[in-house]
């Protein structure tokens, strides 16, 4: 497919998702979250859980062993950072897409990948800053309920 035609296409997608309310805009995200996760960022969630023991402290450390993922505990067994380093969206870094919209997706990845790997615990997920807000990395702030 052209890449042009691509980035118009998707231009005028998130001029429609800007029209969306937030929980239907957080609807559709998750499901390109799901999506995107499934090919690969849930295997690391997958292997840091299969490498820790049953703390958080433990998992969040091994799933930030990961090249790709720096992970910081601030409050202990309750809040946790996940940063990016760069972004590793494919619509970014392909196509282009510049729109701070976006992160949503990798918001709704990040819960996607943890309610799969810690399936009894409740959690809320919010982004701090992301690339295509300005910042030099993505981070997205779990807080444990």
């Amino acid at each position: 497919m052209d890449a042009d035609f691509m980035k118009l296409w998707l231009s005028g997608f998130f001029e429609g998702y800007k029209q969306l309310d937030v929980p239907s805009a957080q609807k559709l995200m998750r499901s390109c979250a799901i999506h995107c996760a499934d090919s690969h960022p849930i295997h690391l969630y997958r292997e840091a859980k299969a490498q820790s023991d049953d703390s958080l402290l433990s998992f969040f450390r091994a799933l930030g062993s990961c090249e790709a993922i720096q992970t910081d505990e601030l409050l202990q067994d309750h809040v946790y950072h996940i940063t990016y380093p760069t972004c590793y969206c494919d619509l970014h870094t392909d196509f282009f897409v510049n729109d701070r919209n976006l992160c949503e997706c990798s918001r709704q990845c990040i819960i996607y990948c943890l309610q799969s790997v810690l399936p009894d615990t409740h959690f809320s997920v919010r982004t701090i800053h992301t690339i295509l807000e300005g910042a030099n990395s993505c981070c997205f702030e779990i807080t444990f309920s």
